[in-house]
Formats: C-alpha cells, sequence, structure tokens
C-alpha cells in the first residue's frame, strides 16, 4: 500500500540495538506522522501491515506517550497497546514499546521531510 502525506512531518521507526551509548545496526520498520496540530502521531510499522495506531503524549508524565490501537472521536482513543519513553541516552530517538506485538523499536525525533508535498512509503 503507498501512502501520500501532505503537509506533514514524517519520522523514521527503526529497529536497532543500543551499545555503547548509540543505537547501531538501525533497519527502517515504519514511519509516525504528526497530525492534528501537533497533538498525536499515527504510527505504521512494516511488521503490523495494515494498521495504524497513535501516539499521544502521557500529559500526566513529562517524556512519556501512550500507543492506542484506536481513535474513537476527535482527540479520544482506546486499546492501548504500547508506550513511548525521551531518555536521556538517546539525544535522537524515541524509545518504543510496543507491548501488545512484542518488539522495542526508535522512532526519530527529527522529521524527514520538514517541507517536502509528498512522501511515499510502503508501510
Amino acid at each position: 500500500m503507498n501512502l501520500y502525506y501532505y503537509d506533514h512531518l514524517n519520522f523514521g521507526i527503526y529497529e536497532g540495538e543500543f551499545k555503547n551509548k548509540e543505537l547501531n545496526e538501525l533497519s527502517r520498520l515504519g514511519n509516525a506522522i504528526l497530525l492534528d496540530n501537533n497533538r498525536y502521531y499515527t504510527l505504521r510499522f512494516k511488521n503490523i501491515p495494515g494498521k495504524t495506531f497513535y501516539l499521544i503524549r502521557n500529559n500526566k508524565r513529562l517524556g512519556k506517550y501512550l500507543i492506542f490501537e484506536k481513535k474513537i472521536g476527535n482527540f479520544k482513543f482506546d486499546k492501548l497497546v504500547g508506550r513511548a519513553t525521551l531518555q536521556n541516552h538517546l539525544k535522537e530517538h524515541m524509545e518504543i514499546t510496543m507491548l501488545k506485538h512484542g518488539f522495542r523499536a526508535y522512532m526519530s525525533l527529527l522529521p524527514e521531510n520538514a517541507h517536502q508535498n509528498t512522501n511515499k512509503g510502503n508501510y
């Protein structure tokens, strides 16, 4: 499936290992798209085809995010399936843990297409 995103920021999601204070052996696992006036991200993973997830800030805990499987309203989400954390040792990535699906990934904090009109991907 090809996805086209217009005027949104696109962030890469990677799998890899954290060794010697650095992420190593990164390989592309998916995309994150920042939407709705920077209120949430949509996440798509190659290893979970056809599914979209929603990453939102946890307003009760600084640097913590929640990942949901369903969007049920304007800014309402349901079915918690993962968590994400900003960590001091990861300068350019956020650590994602998909609890329901049993894997860990790293989302880049640096957008790939700050001013591009389109982005194509197979996620």
